[in-house]
């Protein structure tokens, strides 16, 4: 997420990657010319889908065009069975990492398959006065059903610089790397992490 954030695509804002050894290197991303959509001091939303055809991504609940940097759409995205190895604020490359983000991250989720468009409406608004599409959840009590997140980092810790508690309940504690105790700022919910 940033400017140019990867050198994938021209005035990318957001770029979605994955290297796999079927697939290759992919990449998708988000393209805009306006930098302020995120880049403006206010919490976004921001969701990536794949629903065994598509990659989607939506930002405060409303679906963007993807443009190709990489690769292909076809099927690249899909196929993920574990959330081993995933990267949340920096691209990795062999043994270290580049493209950081700038700026601060709360309340990462990543489910067992697709939300609909519906469903990111109500986990963009869990926690709000008001919520979209009828239903009203709350911060603490996430997931649609049987839909529950596969791990959850509410990164409420507001301490430490080494782990980010999983609070979907299946023990998938995330390792931050390159982090200090002054990372730590208010976030949209409890606290969150700064990304300089």
């Amino acid at each position: 997420v940033g400017n140019g954030a990867s050198g994938s695509c021209t005035n990318e804002l957001v770029t979605i990657s994955r290297v796999s050894a079927a697939a290759g290197f992919n990449s998708l991303c988000y393209t805009t010319a306006t930098r302020t959509q995120l880049i403006d001091g206010n919490w976004h939303h921001l969701a990536v889908t794949f629903d065994g055809s598509k990659t989607r991504i939506y930002i405060d609940g409303i679906e963007r065009l993807l443009t190709v940097g990489a690769g292909s759409d076809a099927g690249a995205f899909g196929g993920i069975t574990t959330i081993n190895g995933a990267s949340l604020g920096s691209w990795p490359v062999n043994s270290s990492r580049v493209y950081y983000l700038t700026g601060s991250l709360d309340e990462p989720k990543i489910y067992k398959s697709a939300l609909t468009a519906s469903e990111i409406l109500i986990d963009m608004n869990a926690g709000s006065a008001a919520a979209m599409g009828g239903v009203l959840g709350t911060q603490d009590n996430e997931g649609f059903g049987s839909l529950s997140p596969a791990g959850w980092w509410k990164m409420d810790e507001n301490t430490g610089n080494s782990t980010a508690v999983d609070s979907s309940g299946n023990g998938k504690d995330m390792t931050m790397t390159s982090m200090e105790t002054t990372d730590w700022t208010p976030g949209k919910h409890g606290s969150a992490l700064d990304f300089d």
